[in-house]
């Protein structure tokens, strides 16, 4: 009798199923087994111990954003579970672990393990790359496809990889779109634009801000304080930018234009790579890494979508209109007026891989916006996954 009531209670386990927090089932066959092989490692780790790697990760954005508290904390959560503990993370955000422009250095001289660097602060030593950051080339501009596109064609040209040869390239997201924001007037042509000066972060947005009739400034991070004092009259940058570092309340207008984007950059030093035992290196390698930048991608968009909306409502408030969204043919004057710089990249870029190779990668980049813009995606992938890896913005 007891054998019987023993059997039924195990086929009952077996079968049974569960619902986590996130909307996800699963079997407690899955589960029973998980809880096999961890109590296996923790006998294990009882009679042999295992080497605890730590790890540091720097970033120049603020702790309390939510690329930190919901990305990057699911990120470090699934590091050092699939790691058996092994790997412990540590962040140093609030861009207090080097200067922003030199992060990529701080994790190659070996001062964090771990940096994210932002294109625009890498001017000339990312030629290829910056392909992605010619204006009116995507299809649909925004973070997600950007990221999609960086790893296609990082994956496909040698001539991509060789940019990150001195570093442990982990993956490359791509970001937002940039607006055009102004304080004292709207912009709705480029007439509007003459004789203003723009804070212009990045070498294509100052070429964008020349063409279109005006003066760029690269005030760095004065900008903000360049605007304040009434030197500059605009800047270039996302709705999330405006809102992180408190430029929406100095701008007064917005032309929604989305004309060119920068991307995020997560390298480690080599050496730090080259200490991991192969297994956890591989959680750093290929489609394990890449799938963290798509998250990182997700999260800004997002956030880009909600913080517009807080413009939208600021504006309001102020009695200022909504922001602008440049009509289509006011538009492709525009893209014929920015052909140049596409056409200066080619050339820039031709003695280190040729002109045909040049081409062949401006096609591509084109070629894969397409291929990979929001409607041929599923967004929803990537909220399971932040919410099953324990993103507190996340959960159901």
């Amino acid at each position: 009798m007891k054998k019987v009531i023993y059997l039924g209670l195990l086929l009952l386990l077996v079968l049974s199923i569960f619902v986590t927090s996130c909307g996800k089932t699963e079997t407690t066959t899955a589960t029973t087994s998980a809880t096999t092989i961890t109590t296996s490692q923790a006998d294990k780790t009882t009679t042999q111990p295992q080497q605890v790697y730590k790890l540091t990760f720097g970033t120049l954005n603020p702790s309390n954003d939510s690329e930190n508290t919901d990305v990057t904390r699911a990120w470090f959560n699934w590091l050092e579970k699939e790691s058996g503990g092994r790997l412990q993370m540590n962040l140093i955000a609030d861009n207090q672990a080097a200067a922003p422009a030199d992060y990529w250095d701080a994790a190659k001289n070996g001062v964090i393990d771990i940096a994210l660097q932002l294109s625009d602060f890498m001017a000339g030593r990312l030629p290829v790359s910056d392909v992605v950051s010619l204006p009116s080339i995507f299809y649909d501009p925004n973070g997600i496809t950007e990221s999609k596109v960086l790893k296609a064609l990082y994956e496909k040209y040698p001539e991509i990889q060789a940019e990150y040869a001195d570093m442990q390239l982990l993956f490359i997201h791509g970001s937002s779109f940039s607006q055009l924001h102004t304080s004292k007037k709207l912009v709705k042509t480029m007439a509007d634009m003459k004789g203003m000066v723009i804070g212009a972060p990045s070498t294509t947005l100052s070429d964008v801000t020349k063409l279109m009739g005006g003066t760029p400034e690269n005030f760095g991070t004065e900008d903000l304080d360049a605007m304040q004092k009434g030197i500059s009259e605009g800047e270039w940058g996302s709705y999330a930018k405006n809102v992180v570092f408190g430029f929406m309340d100095v701008v007064n207008y917005t032309t929604d234009i989305s004309l060119t984007s920068n991307y995020w950059i997560f390298v480690m030093n080599k050496n730090s790579f080259n200490n991991l035992p192969a297994d956890l290196q591989e959680l750093f390698t290929g489609e394990n890494a890449w799938k963290i930048g798509e998250l990182y991608a997700y999260n800004d968009y997002l956030s880009e979508l909600k913080n517009k909306q807080k413009h939208i409502d600021a504006f309001k408030a102020r009695g200022n209109p909504e922001p602008y969204v440049l009509p289509a043919d006011e538009k492709a004057i525009l893209d014929q007026t920015l052909q140049p710089i596409v056409d200066q990249w080619i050339k820039d870029v031709t003695p280190k891989i040729g002109e045909a190779k040049a081409r062949a990668i401006l096609e591509d980049t084109i070629k894969f916006s397409k291929q990979y813009s929001l409607e041929s995606l599923d967004l929803n992938q990537y909220k399971q996954t932040l919410c099953d890896w324990g993103a507190p913005g996340y959960q159901n």
